[in-house]
C-alpha cells in the first residue's frame, strides 16, 4: 500500500513530521489560542499526517482522523492502536457525509485540518456543517497552489460561512508550506463581516 510519496527518513521528518508540526506557528500568527480547542478532526488523514503529530504534540486533542480509503483508515487505526492513542479514532468516510452518517458531529469539531486533500473552496465546504461556531480550519497547500484557487477559496469561504483569518507561511529547509486559517462564523458574527 503506497502511504506517501516519502521514502528517505529525513525528507520524512522535514515534509511529514516538521510540517505538521507547523501548525502550532501558524495557529499563534493568526492569533488563535490552542489551549480551548478540544475535538479534532484530521480530514483526508492518508497516513495519518498532520493528525497523529499533531495529536502528540497537543495531548488536550480528542478526535477523529478521517479518510475515504478503508485500508488508509485500517493503518492509521493500526498506528493509534501501538500508540497508546485511545483518545482519537480512524474512520473510513467522506468529510461532506459525516454529519449526515452521523448527526451528533454536526458542528462538533474546535478545529479541523486537511493537506494535500483538495481545493481551498471544495475543502471549505467539506466541512462546513463540522466545525463548531468559532471553530478553526487549518488547510495546508503547497507553494504551487494556483492564484485562482486562492480566488476561490476566498469566495467560497463567504459563502460557507467561514472567515479567513491568515496565510501562514512556514520555512522549512527546501519546503515553503503555507496554512490557510479559517474561523467559522459564530451567532452574531454574521453583521460584523458583512
Amino acid at each position: 500500500m503506497n502511504l506517501t510519496r516519502v521514502t528517505d527518513p529525513e525528507e520524512a521528518v522535514r515534509k511529514l513530521y516538521l510540517s505538521s508540526l507547523a501548525l502550532f506557528p501558524a495557529l499563534v500568527e493568526c492569533g488563535v489560542v490552542m489551549e480551548g480547542l478540544f475535538r479534532y478532526l484530521d480530514l483526508g488523514t492518508g497516513a495519518g499526517f498532520p493528525g497523529i503529530p499533531v495529536a502528540v504534540a497537543a495531548p488536550h486533542l480528542r478526535g477523529v482522523l478521517l479518510d475515504s480509503r478503508g485500508k488508509k483508515a485500517d493503518f492509521v487505526a493500526g498506528v493509534l492502536e501501538k500508540l497508546g492513542l485511545d483518545r482519537l479514532t480512524a474512520r473510513k468516510g467522506r468529510g461532506a457525509s459525516l454529519s449526515r452518517e452521523e448527526p451528533v458531529l454536526a458542528g462538533h469539531f474546535d478545529l479541523v485540518t486537511a493537506r494535500a486533500v483538495t481545493t481551498l473552496a471544495r475543502t471549505l465546504h467539506e466541512v462546513r456543517d463540522l466545525v463548531t461556531p468559532g471553530g478553526y480550519v487549518a488547510i495546508y497547500k503547497g507553494p504551487k497552489m494556483p492564484p485562482e484557487e486562492l480566488v476561490e477559496g476566498e469566495r467560497a469561504a463567504e459563502a460557507e460561512g467561514f472567515v479567513p483569518l491568515g496565510v501562514a507561511r512556514i520555512s522549512l529547509e527546501g519546503l515553503s508550506p503555507r496554512i490557510f486559517l479559517f474561523s467559522r462564523w459564530s451567532s452574531g458574527d454574521e453583521g460584523a463581516y458583512a
